[in-house]
């Protein structure tokens, strides 16, 4: 059986198709759900990347009409210093816009390749200032790639499950004259904003769509 190569090209849908967190008693899980078009037999997928807040290599899969026969794991570095070196950016503040790639960093100073020639300047402060062609936690992103052996041809659907470090949940009542109202308090340790993450708080049976969590930040949900 000729095995098919498929590259992030033929993603049918974004890295957030659908994604959530699914809150357990003692930990945290993200599915990132995604849409591949694949062959009947064995399907080589990837890279695909993953949330830099993963922790542990053991990966969790749910395939349509199919399943994961082995997959290999690449680490990244959650230094963002080293993750820019070779990547194409734009550095922006104190009036400047500068575009080129990262050729190197030294000290406080980076290095770039642009149009104009190598630029040696101070080093921002990122991400506030420094903007990445594409989404700023791909740089950060540990890979995976996988075997799919697929039961048809055409479109289907794979989730992938793994524990995820930095995000946490608790409940915070607020006494009112006549009542007490319960939020639910996520408090997002990380870099990373979730924008549209469906939240699934086992414990407490309370599903919710669609909801925006700030990077470093705190989100309050009403929930009685």
């Amino acid at each position: 059986m000729k095995i098919k190569h498929l590259l992030l090209a033929l993603l049918i849908t974004g890295f957030a198709f659908a994604d959530s967190l699914n809150f357990e008693k003692n930990k945290t899980l993200y599915v990132q759900e995604q849409k591949y078009i694949v062959a009947e037999g064995d399907n080589i997928i990837g890279p695909v990347p993953l949330l830099p807040i993963k922790i542990g290599d053991i990966l969790e899969f749910k395939v349509e009409n199919g399943y994961i026969k082995d997959y290999i794991s690449e680490a990244s570095s959650l230094n963002w210093k080293v993750n820019i070196v070779g990547k194409p950016i734009t550095l922006e503040g104190d009036g400047r816009i500068i575009k080129g790639v990262v050729v190197g960093l030294q000290g406080d100073y980076i290095i770039l390749d642009t149009k104009k020639g190598t630029v040696i300047t101070t080093l921002p402060k990122f991400p506030g200032r420094i903007k990445l062609a594409g989404d700023f936690k791909f740089s950060f992103a540990p890979k995976i790639t996988f075997k799919l052996f697929s039961k048809k041809e055409g479109e289907t659907l794979i989730k992938i499950i793994y524990p995820v470090e930095g995000i946490s949940w608790r409940l915070k009542k607020v006494k009112k004259p006549q009542k007490t109202l319960t939020y639910l308090v996520i408090e997002n340790k990380t870099p990373l904003s979730f924008t549209n993450i469906n939240l699934d708080v086992k414990p407490l049976n309370l599903k919710l769509k669609g909801v925006f969590i700030p990077a470093e930040g705190k989100k309050f949900i009403l929930v009685k």
